[in-house]
């Protein structure tokens, strides 16, 4: 959590003339928000797209797998507004609230030229494949033998 949206400054500055971007979560985003500023002051056009799910989403449904639906600490109770953070440290701030509104969108974060942030709005309780894997056990190279957290429910069946 908070890798690619701090690595996305070093991609830029190897890669200048290249579209660069971030694709985050909202905790991952918000453990490093403060480097929006950086690109900022250093005039780097990246784009980091941002899942608000106002959750720790991972953790949140390792935790209901693992303690048979109780979770604590991983869900926000106030909505971050990621287009306006980034506005208020001078970047370009865009939010998505429908997929109908992706294309248009993901347009003017390429063409701005200033760093932009899109406030990608989802649905907390949508269901979807575990997005965390072995990082639950860094030292492994290889998927445990018995699944963990979000996993268990994606692999009951194997």
């Amino acid at each position: 959590m908070g890798w690619g949206p701090t690595a996305i400054l070093g991609a830029k500055v190897a890669a200048p003339d290249k579209v660069c971007v971030s694709i985050a979560g909202d905790g991952g985003f918000l453990i490093v928000c403060q480097e929006v500023a950086t690109a900022v002051d250093w005039g780097l056009p990246v784009i980091w797209f941002v899942f608000n799910d106002m959750a720790l989403r991972a953790i949140r449904d390792g935790q209901r797998e693992a303690y048979d639906g109780r979770i604590i600490g991983t869900e926000f109770s106030q909505p971050t507004d990621f287009a306006a953070m980034a506005r208020s440290m001078g970047a370009v701030g865009l939010t998505v609230s429908h997929c109908d509104e992706l294309e248009g969108v993901v347009d003017q974060a390429i063409t701005c030229g200033r760093p932009c942030v899109v406030d990608l709005q989802v649905d907390r309780d949508a269901v979807y494949p575990p997005i965390a894997g072995i990082w639950y056990e860094p030292h492994r190279s290889t998927r445990s033998e018995m699944p963990r957290g979000s996993e268990v429910k994606w692999t009951k069946s194997l």
